[in-house]
């Protein structure tokens, strides 16, 4: 089976400061894979220079192809992502902008066939959100705008999912959810996903690989069993961790007054 996404080599770095260094690893078709580290370490980064927006030095492949070398609307077909942040101009429905994710799709001048009509409806069906299909999107939560985004990027439907922090502004309920419906797409239809996470447990259940990037430029990338243990995080996050049961939890040492 040939990957996916291959990285080579690569460093990224802002205002001179190195995020990563020589990273090199490999994602493959049904993978998905949870990128760890601390606030600043360059997760957000690392999924906007995979999805083509920033320069880096070494080499990125998507199906072997260079990710310089490939036209934007192929790109797009390929790629999708999902950013922490977004900044709503136009008042639009949440199905009007959730039909922004077919057009890497369509003909030039087109309109959306029945076939992009199905699959919108089916993306805002698994986030929970399509009785809300005509309502104003200023009008949404902060976790009804998030499962916008991502049912938006599901309408795209890319080959390689990036999800910037997909679990933010989310209760438990669609926290849960919504990783359960990446990870059964990536079984079920040889997509792969990547995500940034902060929760440690989420992570290891639900992402088959891991990629920990360190403070320092750094990095450990490989099976969740094998990466994912209490002593690389410990490094990781320069707090002692330890595990109860299956749960990861951060280890605290009473104070003691002299």
């Amino acid at each position: 089976m040939n990957a996916l996404l291959q990285v080579e080599n690569m460093t990224l770095s802002i205002a001179e400061k190195i995020l990563c260094q020589k990273l090199n690893f490999m994602v493959y078709p049904g993978e998905t894979w949870g990128i760890l580290g601390p606030n600043g370490c360059g997760k957000t980064t690392l999924l906007h220079t995979i999805a083509g927006f920033r320069k880096f030095t070494g080499n990125i492949k998507l199906f072997a192809k260079n990710l310089d070398t490939i036209p934007k609307r192929e790109l797009a077909k390929t790629v999708g992502i999902s950013l922490q942040e977004t900044h709503d101009v136009f008042p639009q429905t949440v199905f009007e902008l959730c039909t922004l994710g077919r057009y890497p799709h369509l003909n030039f001048f087109s309109y959306e066939s029945e076939i992009d009509k199905k699959i919108i409806l089916q993306a805002l069906t698994a986030m929970e959100l399509i009785e809300l299909r005509d309502q104003k999107i200023q009008t949404l939560s902060g976790g009804e705008r998030r499962r916008l985004t991502l049912a938006t990027l599901l309408t795209q439907a890319p080959q390689l999912y990036l999800l910037d922090e997909p679990t933010n502004h989310l209760d438990i309920h669609y926290q849960i959810k919504i990783l359960h419906h990446f990870k059964n797409l990536a079984e079920s239809t040889s997509i792969s996903v990547m995500m940034s996470l902060h929760d440690i447990n989420l992570a290891a259940q639900f992402c088959d690989h891991i990629l920990m990037i360190f403070k320092q430029g750094d990095y450990l990338a490989g099976p969740t069993s094998m990466i994912l243990n209490p002593s690389n995080l410990s490094r990781l996050y320069q707090h002692p961790m330890s595990m109860i049961g299956k749960h990861f939890v951060p280890t605290f040492e009473k104070e003691v007054n002299s």
